[in-house]
């Protein structure tokens, strides 16, 4: 679905791209195996809309053994684990392309102390140069007590999943994100990021969900405008 959107790339580029993703393909299939965790065996409908007080809509477009498809608002897609809290593991932009492999353990049980640690290998192509670059990511992530949260939507039952970046070189933590994650929505409702670089923290709040025959760009722009009022 990505390989040919690059049509207007030059060839070494796509072909590169192309073999970054079959490469990250085996990665994946590991870290989509079914685990314990309520989102392991989930079931989305072509369409289906989740949309956000900050303006993100993501939007499921196919399910593969590589991964779920979403496209963002602007209809850019991407893919990713069916594990929401792991990086993305294909996408595009105007400038670049990016693939993730993941290396480590990805399962999460829920009612314990078992966590998952995992290298993320970042590669990026440049569109204009055809240059790529690599970075690595170390993660953990674990699940913490249920806790209840209100957020635009409703209230929700929900399972936090909290993520640590460190440091490749230190070890230091870097950023943290916590996954709000509700059975009853099939999705997360909230997420919080915490930057320990500079100390900046954010949150999105799930402001409404829409079946696949419900959702459109015009009910994306009203649900944000009636935020705004």
């Amino acid at each position: 679905m990505f390989s040919k959107k690059v049509g207007h790339l030059a060839k070494q580029t796509a072909l590169v791209f192309i073999c970054s993703l079959i490469a990250v393909q085996g990665a994946h299939k590991a870290a989509a195996a079914s685990t314990s965790s309520p989102w392991s065996n989930l079931t989305y409908e072509i369409g289906d809309s989740f949309i956000y007080d900050n303006g993100r809509v993501e939007t499921f477009r196919a399910k593969s053994e590589d991964g779920l498809t979403w496209a963002t608002r602007q209809g850019s897609e991407y893919l990713r684990p069916a594990s929401f809290f792991l990086p993305l593991s294909a996408w595009q932009t105007n400038r670049q392309i990016g693939t993730v492999r993941i290396k480590g353990n990805t399962d999460i049980e829920v009612k314990s102390n078992f966590g998952s640690r995992f290298t993320a290998i970042r590669d990026i192509i440049d569109k204009e140069t055809n240059k790529s670059r690599r970075s690595l990511q170390y993660w953990v992530c674990h699940a913490l007590p249920e806790t209840s949260i209100q957020v635009p939507a409703g209230e929700f039952e929900t399972i936090p999943i909290q993520c640590d970046r460190y440091s490749p070189g230190s070890m230091k933590t870097l950023i943290r994100r916590t996954w709000y994650f509700s059975s009853d929505v099939g999705h997360y409702v909230q997420r919080d990021s915490i930057s320990f670089l500079n100390g900046e923290r954010s949150t999105i709040k799930l402001l409404a969900s829409l079946p696949g025959a419900y959702a459109n760009r015009a009910r994306f722009d009203a649900i944000l405008r009636n935020d705004k009022e």
